[in-house]
């Protein structure tokens, strides 16, 4: 009895830790392909490469800052 509870406690451990990493993986993933989409434009519309790592960089830091800073709205139980 103690083994089969200690199996199940260890099958959800592992189901948690592969959620949490599954989810970490698609945020990675939509940012990678926001910042390929905007070098793709960058370099289409005949950016220099200068300015356009320096708009790459400051989006970057946009990005972050939107990321790291929550609002009212982003709380659920202010709603």
């Amino acid at each position: 009895v103690v083994v089969v509870f200690a199996l199940v406690v260890f099958s959800y451990i592992v189901g948690s830790i592969t959620g949490s990493l599954t989810q970490l993986r698609s945020m990675h993933q939509e940012r990678y392909k926001e910042f390929w989409t905007l070098r793709r434009f960058l370099k289409m519309n005949g950016v220099q490469q200068e300015l356009a790592t320096r708009i790459t960089k400051y989006l970057e830091y946009a990005w972050q800052t939107q990321r790291d800073n929550l609002s009212e709205k982003d709380v659920k139980v202010f709603k």
